[in-house]
């Protein structure tokens, strides 16, 4: 019995398991929403609401910054 621990084993292959990460989302309305591509910005001008989880930023101007992932009002 004690041998039998020692004794050479077929190791078995693992395949990685994918791991779930969880993406957040954003909303927002406003009167009017500008979308800058080449900076990732959103500009939300009057009325501005954004939603995020349970937070929501209420203002008359918000400016969201994709990159950074700030937003300003």
């Amino acid at each position: 019995m004690f041998l039998m621990f020692f004794c050479p084993l077929p190791l078995l292959a693992q395949t990685p398991q994918p791991v779930s990460i969880p993406t957040d989302s954003i909303t927002f309305d406003a009167d009017h929403i500008t979308y800058n591509f080449k900076n990732e910005r959103i500009d939300l001008t009057g009325n501005a609401t954004l939603k995020y989880r349970d937070i929501t930023l209420t203002a008359g101007h918000i400016l969201y910054n994709r990159k950074t992932r700030q937003m300003t009002a």
